[in-house]
């Protein structure tokens, strides 16, 4: 069964609350331990002084009080798939809230995404879309990492230690059918993130404003000065550098990085990273020459 088809199945029946049952667990086990850690600490100022006492007020109050608010918290989760489930059936869309399988062709695309260096292949991965236009598949996701890092050691290494959230972003991928050797453009300011594979050398342009914004590692110089036009450095230097683009196999893979800003901003619109991913390779794509890339209609598909 699919993940869309549970979604379905946890909204129109009530069988769905058993899926809040670890939300209640959690939200009991949470306030009960509150409870205890604020009697131990002030109940002698109310009286509360025995173990015995302590335990009724945790068993009046703590446990249902906790699991109320672990039902509603769960329950705002469930909402928010189901709203994501509308959403895509209304557009055209497949939703998946943890997906097991990601690429612009979903399991077709997951070898040549292996072989990403910009691609978070260790985080949390969560709300993908996925469909077809004409014959390309694009996929659109979020992840977040959880990860400690340590000094010298790369964004996609899992280290031992405390796990915190480190960052997010989402990323746009899709099949590219006119092939391009491996190329990678980011901002400079992305170069201590990242590890890009030292085999593709940097290329220079003979705009200087846009080799002090942007870099480009390709394996292919002449491939990188093809598509990389005068029209495409004007967009990229008026464009914002938090995205970062990458060409690998027969897929191009464009990034956006999230502030903490932005995604506490984000929770009445969580689909305004979608929407800005796709206008920037929308017009991206329409800058490179249209022999070396397929112009693409993405931003009417979000409805």
């Amino acid at each position: 069964m699919s993940d869309q088809e549970q979604q379905y199945q946890w909204a129109l029946t009530k069988g769905f609350h058993k899926k809040l049952i670890p939300a209640m667990i959690i939200g009991a086990v949470v306030v009960s331990v509150l409870i205890i850690g604020c009697v131990a600490q002030y109940g002698h100022l109310i009286g509360l002084t025995s173990f015995r006492s302590m335990l009724i007020l945790d068993l009046a109050v703590g446990l249902p009080v906790g699991a109320y608010f672990g039902y509603l918290a769960g329950l705002g989760a469930m909402k928010k798939r189901l709203e994501w489930v509308k959403w895509g059936e209304a557009h055209g869309w497949e939703y998946q809230a943890k997906p097991k399988q990601i690429g612009a062709g979903l399991s077709a695309g997951e070898e040549a995404l292996r072989k990403s260096s910009i691609f978070w292949h260790h985080a949390r991965k969560h709300d993908l879309i996925h469909r077809r236009i004409g014959d390309q598949g694009i996929s659109l996701l979020r992840a977040t990492n959880f990860t400690k890092r340590t000094p010298g050691s790369g964004q996609n290494d899992l280290v031992g230690g405390t796990r915190k959230q480190s960052g997010g972003c989402c990323f746009l991928v899709m099949d590219n059918p006119i092939s391009c050797p491996p190329m990678n453009i980011h901002s400079r300011k992305f170069m201590d993130r990242l590890h890009l594979p030292t085999s593709r050398p940097v290329i220079s342009f003979e705009v200087d404003d846009f080799n002090e914004k942007w870099t480009v590692h390709a394996s292919d110089a002449k491939a990188a000065y093809a598509r990389i036009s005068q029209k495409v450095i004007d967009f990229l230097l008026s464009s914002s550098d938090k995205y970062l683009i990458e060409f690998v196999d027969d897929m191009l893979i464009v990034q956006y990085w999230i502030s903490q800003t932005e995604e506490f901003l984000s929770i009445r619109n969580p689909r305004q990273f979608y929407m800005s991913l796709m206008t920037f390779t929308e017009e991206f794509i329409d800058n490179v020459p249209e022999d070396l890339m397929k112009s693409i209609h993405l931003v009417d598909k979000m409805g």
